[in-house]
């Protein structure tokens, strides 16, 4: 279990680290922590529904989780009037229910093996400007549901290594793009490079040295 939270309410950052199970439970002491903006877990093991028990806080900004695990692969984000930003890294999840984060801007979900079916549930928060899952499991089928994401103005699809020129030159769609980063994605000649750079000349770009 959790420690008594209530010494703590006046702090404005927690970190959690080698907690082991959060579910639904754990968290709810965190809620009378008012001034609490930003919350890190490092190698802990969640629940689907772990974080759930931060529902309500009205001034989280910021959580990130690191080299953790999470049941079933879905991590699900509570309900949370004022995060703008999700950061994960090495930390085992495929999907993030994003459904009642109404302000998030920023998804980061480095080297956690995002899925084609998690960019699609990011689907429920439009509003995400920020995109940042490398070294996933993504397909050309994602890019689908990547367009939906208008408001995209940085994505980092580096290392995923199934998305293909045919996915990517798709992207010039996305009007508010200004930074894409495809280190490591296929591409079979210098010349598919080029057609990719010039399908999205709104946009700066990282490439694969060919």
């Amino acid at each position: 279990a959790l420690p008594d939270m209530k010494p703590l309410r006046h702090c404005k950052a927690l970190r959690f680290t080698k907690a082991d199970l959060i579910d639904d439970h754990c968290l709810r002491g965190a809620v009378s922590c008012k001034n609490l903006e930003t919350i890190r877990f490092h190698v802990c093991r969640f629940e689907r529904n772990g974080l759930r028990g931060l529902d309500g806080h009205p001034g989280v900004v910021e959580i990130t989780i690191t080299n953790s695990s999470v049941a079933g692969s879905t991590l699900v984000l509570p309900e949370l009037p004022s995060l703008q930003s999700f950061r994960g890294n090495a930390a085992r999840f495929r999907r993030l229910d994003v459904s009642r984060t109404p302000n998030l801007r920023r998804v980061e979900a480095k080297n956690c093996s995002f899925s084609d079916e998690g960019v699609r549930m990011l689907l429920d928060a439009p509003q995400i400007e920020v995109l940042m899952v490398p070294h996933g499991t993504l397909t050309d089928a994602a890019i689908d549901d990547l367009l939906e994401l208008q408001s995209l103005r940085y994505l980092d699809l580096r290392g995923n290594h199934r998305v293909t020129r045919t996915g990517l030159v798709r992207l010039a769609d996305l009007s508010r793009l200004e930074t894409v980063n495809l280190w490591g994605t296929i591409m079979e000649d210098r010349s598919e490079l080029e057609s990719v750079r010039e399908a999205l000349p709104q946009a700066r770009s990282h490439w694969d040295q060919l």
